[in-house]
């Protein structure tokens, strides 16, 4: 099993058995994860050789960097938001971060997202394009993807400072087969003591962390992920009435099932009492036992540090199946074809253009023989 897990599983159980840090260390600074580590371990008491300390020491400096800039960046926008009468809905990892969330601790991430109305969403575009924010460098075809066919505008970055914003209609493509309604969502945030920006409630953070893993076809911070919706859901199980809303929200969301299989695999990977509780609240209808069993099989696999055929058949069923989920058969072999073209011509392009900058280049007397 991946160190991640084994030490987000108990930590004091870890720091008690483990006599080599590498593979932690190594798994840790692959996912960033650093400065999560280091605040696990002061939160619990904990403590570790002083040659092993100064890595998450290493990663706490980092992220507590980014900690800053984040509220810099949200403290440089008041004043151009204040009067935009917009919900700007902070969520995510930045979510967290005002939150004051212990799983915002040492968590780096490296834009801002925000989630607003669908029918707030050209407002929204307007204005952060007049408080200095432009439009990455798309071709046609990619910008119009994220248009059409996305639950996000083209990423945004201040042509002056490099903040990079996502602005989101959804929490889920538009083409995608499971239609969540956000509705509720934006209804249930409540705003922030004087700033222009709203956040979600508790129940909303769960249910997009969610949704954001077991929806996509990503797995690259797989073990970052999970880690961070079990910390996430074991904090915020202390408010006792968490599950209730927890279970509403997702039935008015219709993300009951993607909730279930993600408490489902967490009590299964990290055996804790919260996940436990979650899951016999439950009274809605459940995912089938064979999707409750290939997504427990499937991320088992792909937590497991040697690269086996095992695991690349595993990689490849949770990309396809995540492009498959957000675009179904037609849509995704369109899509396929037509970017495989594009990056062919982009390709051509190139290449001539290499040449040409090599004909420039070339000595005189370059393929001459003495």
């Amino acid at each position: 099993m991946f160190e991640l897990i084994k030490f987000y599983r108990s930590p004091a159980q870890y720091v008690a058995q483990c006599h080599d840090y590498t593979a932690l260390i190594t798994q840790a600074r692959d996912q960033a994860m650093l400065g999560s580590i280091y605040y696990q371990l002061q939160q619990h008491g904990l403590t570790v050789p002083a040659n092993v300390h100064r890595h998450f020491v290493s990663g706490k400096v980092f992220a507590d960097k980014h900690h800053l800039a984040c509220f810099n960046e949200l403290n440089e926008l008041c004043t151009d938001l204040a009067s935009c009468n917009l919900q700007l809905i902070l969520v995510k990892g930045v979510a967290y971060k005002l939150r004051g969330l212990q799983v915002s601790k040492g968590r780096t991430f490296s834009d801002i997202d925000i989630l607003v109305a669908k029918d707030q969403f050209d407002k929204a575009v307007l204005t952060l394009k007049n408080c200095g924010f432009v439009e990455q460098t798309l071709s046609e075809y990619d910008r119009n993807y994220y248009l059409n066919w996305s639950h996000q505008y083209p990423p945004l970055f201040h042509y002056f400072r490099g903040t990079g914003i996502d602005l989101h209609h959804g929490i889920i493509p538009v083409t995608s087969k499971t239609k969540i309604v956000t509705a509720d969502y934006v209804a249930t945030a409540y705003p922030l003591e004087g700033l222009p920006y709203y956040l979600p409630n508790d129940a909303y953070l769960f249910i997009h962390a969610s949704v954001h893993l077991f929806l996509q076809e990503e797995f690259h911070k797989l073990a970052k992920d999970l880690c961070e919706l079990n910390e996430l859901g074991r904090e915020l199980q202390q408010n006792l009435s968490w599950v209730n809303e927890l279970w509403q929200a997702a039935a008015l969301s219709g993300t009951t099932r993607t909730v279930y299989t993600a408490l489902h695999v967490l009590q299964i990977l990290f055996q804790q009492h919260w996940s436990a509780n979650a899951l016999a609240a439950f009274s809605g209808q459940k995912p089938t036992s064979f999707k409750l069993r290939w997504h427990t099989q499937v991320l088992t696999r792909l937590l497991q540090p040697s690269k086996t055929p095992v695991y690349y058949l595993a990689a490849v069923s949770w990309y396809c199946r995540g492009h498959l989920h957000k675009m179904g058969w037609v849509r995704l072999l369109t899509h396929s074809l037509t970017k495989l073209w594009f990056n062919r011509q982009q390709q051509k392009v190139l290449t001539k253009e290499q040449r040409q900058a090599d004909q420039l280049t070339k000595p005189k007397d370059a393929g001459l023989l003495d």
